[in-house]
């Protein structure tokens, strides 16, 4: 091109400096607010400065206290008054040990949003109100004398003895009807033991002393607050003591779980199948092999006669051969084999039909009578009856529940929504959730 031309000039934008400018600074201020709007609020952290009259002995001294969390009993470390450590009770017969729930527990003493005292709310009468502990009990004691035998106390499990005897007490005094509500709890299990024994109360299983451990729908693993897993773990391992081997675990279940893939030997059986074939290897160990103190017993025997081997294996779609055989290494580790059940088999309709299956597996193994359950560490089944929320669901639908009181559940979430609970609250004219 010669330099000498000069070319067209080229075509406005449209947009000139100073409105790019106006428009930068406007996009600049937005993108600021809106991060700032994305900021969690300050808050304020008070220090430690003043010591309480209590710490009488100085500060940074750790101190130790006595509580029970989940159910367990704990040891909780503190230092300057806040703790920050959940340790076994040293003092805890039941070996269960801690769960990531306890210690989990502490992150609620320093949550900024917590409640700091009771609320009151009325249903469709505005927010809720800063209460005190006083103002509540004296409000539920009045309602209370007012209900008279329409006032139901809605709770989930409880296993305190202390706090089952303040609830008897209760209900002694003012009629009030106790209802327990857990949609995991193991109800078929303590109505089980309660039909065996004579009591509810669960002897703990020692699987770090069986050598053979038979699962039927089994989830001790699944479940840490058993406290089941270390004594699992302590005989799994090929490197065993003197006179001790390696323990082998049989599992029989539906859907896979964490239990029964740590099995040496997983066969699949549907949930409401476990029960018969509980029973066929119970008929195979009594009635066939004669093996336990049941042998020979006229009224067992008739009761087992319906489960033979091959009957039900057919229907289980399990190879006979296998039932066989497994009978028969239960038979040969008497003593040292144990059998358990649990799970989501047990909460079925069959529930307590397999628990019993169980025990009587248990007592034909002669596991009771060689130390394989600890009788000392037997524990209070906590029990949340389904049947007890369906009969209050029903009382609530048809207005004879003039007073619920709701502690340490929420029935509206985790009940059966056939229940219809959402719409037989507003029925009850005093509801206390």
């Amino acid at each position: 091109m010669n330099p000498n031309e000069t070319s067209a000039q080229p075509d406005a934008s449209g947009l000139d400096r100073r409105e790019f400018l106006r428009l930068s600074g406007t996009l600049a201020a937005a993108g600021a607010l809106a991060s700032a709007g994305c900021q969690p609020p300050q808050e304020q952290t008070i220090p430690f400065h003043d010591m309480p009259e209590s710490l009488v002995d100085g500060m940074g001294r750790a101190r130790f206290f006595h509580t029970v969390v989940d159910g367990s009993p704990v040891l909780v470390r503190t230092r300057e008054g806040r703790p920050i450590l959940v340790a076994p009770s040293p003092t805890d017969a039941s070996g269960r040990g801690l769960t990531v729930r306890h210690q989990a527990a502490l992150m609620d003493l320093y949550d900024p949003d917590r409640a700091k005292g009771p609320v009151s709310v009325r249903r469709g009468k505005g927010p809720t109100v800063a209460s005190s502990w006083s103002v509540v009990g004296a409000e539920v004691v009045s309602r209370l004398a007012k209900a008279g035998s329409g006032a139901v106390l809605l709770t989930g499990p409880v296993a305190s003895p202390s706090l089952a005897a303040a609830i008897a007490a209760l209900s002694a005094h003012t009629g009030l009807k106790h209802v327990a509500w857990s949609p995991v709890e193991p109800d078929a299990a303590a109505s089980a033991c309660g039909q065996a024994f004579g009591s509810s109360s669960a002897p703990r299983p020692r699987l770090d002393k069986a050598d053979l451990v038979l699962g039927l729908g089994a989830e001790f693993l699944d479940r840490p607050a058993d406290g089941l897993e270390r004594d699992f773990a302590l005989r799994r391992s090929p490197d065993q003591a003197e006179g001790t081997k390696m323990s082998r675990f049989v599992q029989l279940e539906g859907r896979l779980t964490l239990t029964g893939a740590n099995a040496d030997k997983r066969i699949r059986v549907r949930d409401s199948q476990l029960a018969p074939l509980a029973c066929a290897l119970a008929h195979e160990l009594v009635v066939v092999k004669r093996t336990g103190p049941l042998a020979g017993n006229a009224a067992v025997e008739a009761a087992l006669a319906p489960f033979a081997v091959d009957a039900v294996a057919k229907t289980a779609a399990v190879p006979a051969e296998q039932l066989k055989a497994l009978a028969g290494e239960l038979a040969a580790a008497r003593g040292k084999a144990l059998v358990l059940a649990g799970g989501s088999a047990s909460g079925s309709t069959a529930g307590e039909a397999l628990e019993l299956a169980a025990l009587l597996l248990n007592v034909s193994l002669d596991a009771f009578s060689a130390g394989l359950f600890d009788e000392a560490a037997a524990e209070l089944l906590p029990s949340g009856s389904a049947k007890a929320l369906e009969a209050l669901a029903g009382e609530m639908h048809s207005g004879k529940v003039t007073l619920l009181v709701v502690a340490g559940a929420n029935p509206v979430y985790d009940a059966p929504a056939s229940l219809k609970l959402a719409e037989a609250l507003p029925k009850s004219p005093s509801s206390s959730p």
